[in-house]
């Protein structure tokens, strides 16, 4: 029995030398065969995407390795992980966001082992600098510098010519004193911000007019300006009296826009000199704390949308400095704005049409004359078309002037504080004059006015009275047709 007990402790002591002698043979078979490389340390800007490179790492067994970029060290508070892409691959993308030292730990495992290594990244941030002509360039401006600093600072006016500019969202851009944009023809200015991450343009000093311009000479239809601020411009530059501003045949897409602290006007529309061959988008842009809100001529009055808030202004009408304005060929609208328009005399070539809740105010001594168009007044029970003195309660605009056949009509409107001179010579004065033209009314009140509601020349039947109108102190009363 001794002797069977003595040659079992043999055996145990064989079995846990043979396994400890088996281990070590198989750790020296697999000696440390996995070498982690990254790149050297190196230097890069603010917002400019470089590679994390550990490429080099290597395997002497050639076992398959995994990947893993991390953080070890960075500036601010927290990191944030959408700056860092492919952290699982050999080389990872990072797009720095603050300025300051980056440290990165690259972890490298295979079956048997990991090791890891680090890379240092120091950012620095630049505001660049534009300035003269910008010629024969295709350009995208991303940001430059953190989040409250401006990314490009424009130092006088800078003129694109033949050039493809694209601003990316949440850049910013200081405007020196008195410099500008010039979009010219053949060139485009593509702006689109979003509403978390708009495009700012801003003085380098918060005052009105401190800057000049952007000035779109360019017909492109990629010019847009989408959730973009705009402030501190509308200095006098040329015949520009806006922040916004135009040159024959300009083109631009202006949305969920916000303008602020401008002189003169956030935007123009051919004040100074007229202009032709616009074509204007303008949906949702919020007008505030500027001198006022736009510059239009009569004109123009149709690329006004009613979404858009004009008001917050220290004038609150579109204000066409009383310019007489022609509407022309082609079909339009006065959409009903949160401001009136404000006007001098109109002269309708085309066909207008006067939305529902639409409020215009007229100079004195001015008209609306329909010689070669057709004028269609088409206000609502609940939202009639206003149109009467600039000098409320005073009697000192003409009235409206029809000599077209152009199937002419006013329906729920209010005509008032006309008749400060007749509208054509021999006439007597009226609100509304036909003269061997043709005109339908209905639910009208004409109040206030030196001399009829509505009258024709001779008298004739002219005009096609419908229901409910009505006449408040007008001198001469209803009218002067025959029955």
């Amino acid at each position: 029995m001794k002797s069977f007990k003595n040659c079992l402790s043999f055996l145990l002591v064989f079995l846990v030398s043979f396994m400890f002698l088996s281990c070590q043979d198989e750790e020296e078979s697999r000696p440390d065969s996995l070498s982690v490389v990254v790149a050297n340390d190196f230097e890069t800007s603010f917002g400019t995407e470089v590679d994390l490179d550990g490429s080099m790492t290597s395997d002497a067994t050639g076992a398959p390795i995994s990947y893993s970029w991390e953080p070890v060290s960075f500036p601010g508070s927290q990191f944030a992980p959408s700056v860092l892409d492919e952290s699982n691959s050999p080389i990872a993308k990072f797009t720095p966001m603050e300025v300051g030292e980056f440290v990165f730990r690259l972890t490298a495992t295979t079956e048997f082992e990991s090791q890891s290594a680090t890379i240092r990244v120091l950012v620095d941030a630049e505001i660049v600098e534009l300035r003269g002509v910008i010629n024969g360039e295709n350009l995208t401006l991303g940001r430059t510098t953190p989040e409250g600093m401006p990314d490009y600072r424009v130092m006088n006016v800078v003129s694109f010519r033949e050039s493809q500019i694209t601003v990316l969202p949440g850049v910013e851009i200081e405007m020196t004193e008195g410099s500008g944009f010039n979009v010219e023809a053949n060139s485009f200015l593509n702006m689109e911000g979003t509403e978390e991450e708009p495009i700012l343009v801003y003085g380098a000093e918060n005052t009105k007019g401190f800057w000049s311009s952007i000035r779109w000479a360019s017909g492109s239809s990629n010019n847009k300006m989408i959730h973009v601020h705009l402030s501190d411009g509308g200095r006098n530059r040329n015949n520009d009296r806006g922040m916004i501003t135009f040159a024959n045949n300009g083109s631009l897409h202006m949305e969920d826009c916000r303008l602020s602290n401008s002189r003169n006007a956030a935007l123009e529309i051919g004040i100074v000199t007229s202009r032709s061959g616009l074509d204007i988008t303008h949906l949702n842009n919020d007008y505030k704390d500027n001198e006022r809100a736009v510059f239009a001529t009569a004109a123009n009055f149709h690329f006004l949308d009613g979404g858009s808030d004009y008001s917050g202004n220290e004038l609150n009408y579109i204000d066409s400095q009383l310019k007489q304005g022609t509407v022309p060929s082609g079909d339009q609208a006065w959409q009903k704005l949160n401001v009136p328009y404000q006007a001098g005399s109109i002269a309708v070539d085309g066909v207008l049409v006067i939305e529902a809740g639409a409020e215009i105010h007229m100079n004195n001594n001015s008209d609306i004359r329909v010689a070669n168009g057709t004028l269609r007044v088409e206000g609502s029970e609940d939202d009639p078309v206003i149109i009467r003195a600039i000098d409320e309660g005073a009697r000192k605009w003409r009235g409206i002037y029809i000599t077209s056949s152009g199937n002419n009509a006013i329906s729920h409107a209010e005509l008032r504080e006309t008749g400060s001179s007749a509208l054509t010579s021999g006439a007597s004065r009226a609100a509304v004059f036909v003269r061997n033209g043709n005109l339908s009314i209905d639910n009208i009140l004409f109040a206030d006015g030196d001399g009829y509601a509505y009258a024709t020349w001779g008298a004739a039947p002219l005009i096609e009275v419908g229901e409910n109108i009505r006449v408040e102190n007008m001198a001469l009363g209803e009218t002067n047709m025959e029955d």
